[in-house]
Formats: structure tokens, sequence, C-alpha cells
């Protein structure tokens, strides 16, 4: 699994999302750090069954350029989700491996993980299976 970022859908996801949410977020926290792998699943699910929200769990590994940090890339997936009329948070941890990963939490069901790329990719998805989701809840 390379979750790298390199150019492609991760520059223009990224830079559409910084354009749009700029000035919408400022002073709120859109995530946290985690002790471990386990304590992310842990909050991220928490978070998902209490709001109903998309709980983004992101291994942070070595070997990421360029001023690429967790909160950077975690701000813009909750950005690019709130665009799309779903609540979300994320939890990062320290991962032992070279790159990123992401994936969704919503309730019972998990997406990914995946590169930051793809899971940029499957963004739609996690939209379609929150949504459905808060229907089936109602």
């Amino acid at each position: 699994m390379n979750g790298r970022i390199r150019g492609g859908a991760a520059s223009i996801f990224l830079l559409t999302v910084v354009v749009f949410s700029a000035s919408v977020f400022a002073g709120y926290a859109l995530g946290e750090q985690a002790a471990s792998s386990l304590d992310a699943l842990e909050k991220a699910n928490r978070y998902s069954f209490s709001t109903g929200g998309v709980g983004i769990v992101i291994g942070y590994g070595q070997g990421n350029g360029g001023g690429v940090t967790a909160s950077v890339i975690g701000d813009q997936f909750v950005h690019e989700l709130a665009r799309r009329g779903i609540a979300s948070k994320y939890f990062f941890y320290d991962a032992d491996w070279q790159g990123m990963t992401v994936e969704y939490h919503i309730g019972y069901s998990a997406l990914g993980p995946w590169g930051v790329d793809e899971a940029a990719k499957n963004i739609g998805n996690a939209v379609n299976r929150a949504q459905a989701a808060a229907r089936v809840s109602r």
C-alpha cells in the first residue's frame, strides 16, 4: 500500500478544499491525535455513533515531505465532507511505515484504509454510506 501524496487527484482535492474552506472552520478543532491505531479507531467509532457523522482515521507514517502533516490532510477531508453536507472529525496516530493511510468509519462500517489519493477518490462512497446510515437510523 503506497500512501504517499503525489500530484494528481490529491493536489487538486487539497487546493479546491483549501480555497473553499479557509475561513469556514477557523478556530474549530477538526481532529486530534490518538495514542495508537486502536485509540484512533475507538475514537472514530465513538464519534460516528454519537454524531451520525464520519470518523476519519489517519495513519501518519514516515517520509511525508513538503510540510504535509496529518492535520493538513485531516482538515482537508473534514472540509470536503462538510461541503457535501456530512459532519466528520479525524483522529491520527503515528505509524511506522512510509506515507499515510486514511479510512472512513460510519457506524459499524469502515471504508479503507487507502493512501490519500485513493481515499480522496472514495469520498463519495463515504458520503453515500453516511447518508444511507442516517436514513436507516431515523
